[in-house]
């Protein structure tokens, strides 16, 4: 949903440079449906805001039409309409340098020195095993499937230093016809012990899919909203959240 509507946002500036785009996108079982707000001089039509969306299905994985989300064979709902002048008009300024506001909120920023890209360990290991398990979706053993998550929970000592993995949890959407047992062994062995490294110690807990099944998953399995992940989007709850979607 998230990346829908960041392909919205992409296509507007594209034509657009100065284009005010809110775009909420909601995707359940075979349904897409796109709602909010835009000023722009980009054309979108229904056409266009549905090959925008088909794209990224496509990229992110659901590629199997024999699936009931996939890429090709989806209901398509286009509700976007045009920003209110109400709200316009207060983002227009006479003085081309000044930005007007068309709503409040709480902003929060936060950088830490535990990583090269000031963000915390915990987080960016939690991201680096999502980007290890994307890039084994096609593998030669191909029995994983696009949705997945995953939470690391680091101990530190009194000096503020992550010193051990407490617990890596990491559930994989896989194919009908794999193993339990094996997909556990696998994704230690080629996910989570590579990215994880030394911090794993013999006391840490590792846990995969630890409902024992995970083949219904995506939009048939959980409803996808919009802004729904902030927290898993930022800081992976090191910092306060404004709340809202970005």
């Amino acid at each position: 949903a998230d990346q829908i509507s960041d392909a919205v946002v992409d296509y507007c500036l594209k034509h657009d440079k100065d284009s005010r785009v809110a775009v909420e996108t909601l995707v359940k079982d075979n349904h897409v449906i796109l709602a909010g707000e835009v000023k722009t001089g980009a054309i979108l039509t229904d056409e266009i805001l549905r090959e925008l969306a088909a794209n990224v299905i496509h990229d992110i994985g659901y590629t199997d039409q024999a699936e009931i989300f996939n890429s090709t064979d989806f209901e398509f709902q286009n509700l976007i309409g045009l920003q209110s002048q109400d709200i316009s008009q207060g983002v227009d300024q006479a003085n081309s340098e000044v930005i007007g506001a068309g709503d409040q909120g709480i902003m929060y920023g936060y950088a830490c020195n535990e990583t090269t890209t000031k963000m915390p360990l915990a987080y960016t290991l939690a991201c680096k095993l999502m980007e290890r398990q994307q890039e084994l979706l096609h593998d030669e053993i191909n029995v994983l499937r696009p949705d997945a998550k995953a939470q690391v929970t680091l101990e530190y000592n009194d000096a503020g230093e992550a010193i051990r993995a407490d617990t890596v949890l990491l559930s994989t959407q896989t194919t009908h016809d794999v193993d339990a047992e094996f997909i556990s062994q696998y994704v230690r062995d080629e996910i989570i012990r590579p990215v994880i490294g030394d911090l794993i110690d013999e006391d840490t807990i590792i846990l995969v899919n630890p409902t024992g099944r995970f083949v219904v998953g995506g939009p048939v399995g959980d409803c996808g909203v919009t802004g729904r992940k902030i927290v898993a989007d930022s800081y992976g709850g090191a910092a306060r959240h404004g709340g809202g979607a970005y």
